[in-house]
């Protein structure tokens, strides 16, 4: 009688099983003490990266791009970008990115900003657009969007300048000033500081005092710490989670139309030097709170300026004026956001 062959077996097991599972589970018995166990790992999932997961834009200002990267080990399918809160006007182009992005590669979601900002200026609370993009065997990622205009809450402020000469890859820079004033009025100076003669108006260093606060802030406060409590409190903020908040400069808070004091440094309504709070946040409408009131700048009066200071006075027809520096005042702190 001829034998039959005893039917083959078959086993299958995941990739990821050592050697000794694999002989265990086809039913070999223990391998040789001298035998190596052997792993082999799952190649990891594909994920994906964006090149900025937060992005700023200028209302109607230039286009700006995301570059989204697959970094996993198997390629992202059936790709998808969906996006809410778009502010009218503003489009997304997400073209290069295919419905596969393979492993290593990437695409780019190119975000054109319209005239309408994402959030009304004057906002405290603006809500962000979003950006989710996705493929079937992805997480999700998020890129938050924002489209300002001067007065929109961005970063912890108001925002009174915007530089959108910025590479497109990142974000727009600009300045804020906070959304509230200090507490309390303060002294600029409890003595007359030696510090604050050389941050007259007409002083090009080592600060261009009429236009660089963060400068004359950082030189106050190196020279005179807590005697100089406008600068120093600015200084020390931490508002809205942010810790480099300082005095601003004259120019920062705005032109005059005093003709006595900083008129020629600082410009005048219709050709203002620089962007600047007065313009920005008060000639439009008082979108910060400022209207009214006399603020505190980092920045000297020429004429004496071991003992007087320039302050502004926001309204309707703003001006500047010199201040002994012991008489108390009220602050607003700025600061710049960058890319």
């Amino acid at each position: 009688m001829q034998r039959r062959p005893a039917p083959s077996r078959r086993c299958q097991w995941p990739l990821a099983l050592t050697a000794m599972a694999v002989l265990a589970s086809c039913g070999g018995g223990s391998p040789a003490s001298s035998t190596a166990s052997v792993s082999v790992p799952l190649p990891p999932p594909p994920t994906l990266v964006a090149s900025a997961t937060d992005m700023a834009l200028a209302v109607a200002g230039q286009a700006r791009s995301i570059t989204v990267t697959n970094t996993g080990g198997a390629a992202a399918l059936n790709l998808n970008v969906v996006t809410s809160a778009l502010p009218a006007g503003t489009s997304l182009n997400a073209s290069t990115c295919g419905d596969t992005l393979a492993t290593g590669a990437s695409c780019a979601l190119t975000i054109t900003p319209g005239a309408t900002p994402t959030a009304t200026p004057g906002d405290p609370a603006p809500a962000a657009a979003v950006l989710e993009i996705a493929g079937d065997n992805t997480p999700i990622l998020r890129v938050h969007m924002a489209v300002v205009a001067y007065g929109s809450v961005h970063q912890g402020g108001y925002v009174f300048a915007i530089d959108d000469g910025t590479p497109y890859t990142g974000s727009i820079g600009g300045k804020v000033a906070a959304l509230h004033d200090l507490p309390d009025q303060v002294s600029w100076s409890l003595s007359q500081l030696g510090v604050a003669s050389g941050l007259h108006e007409n002083a090009t260093a080592p600060c261009h005092a009429a236009t660089d606060g963060a400068c004359n802030t950082a030189l106050i406060v190196a020279a005179d710490g807590a005697l100089a409590p406008a600068a120093s409190l600015c200084d020390l903020s931490t508002d809205g989670g942010f810790s480099d908040w300082y005095l601003p400069a004259a120019c920062e808070q705005g032109y005059d139309t005093n003709p006595g004091f900083a008129a020629q440094v600082c410009g005048v309504q219709g050709s203002p030097l620089m962007d600047n709070m007065q313009s920005r946040l008060v000639d439009g409408g008082d979108l910060a709170g400022l209207s009214g009131k006399s603020y505190w700048g980092s920045t000297s009066w020429s004429i004496s300026p071991m003992r007087s200071i320039l302050d502004h006075r926001f309204a309707a027809n703003p001006f500047k004026d010199a201040q002994a520096h012991y008489i108390e005042s009220h602050v607003r702190c700025v600061r710049a956001f960058k890319p």
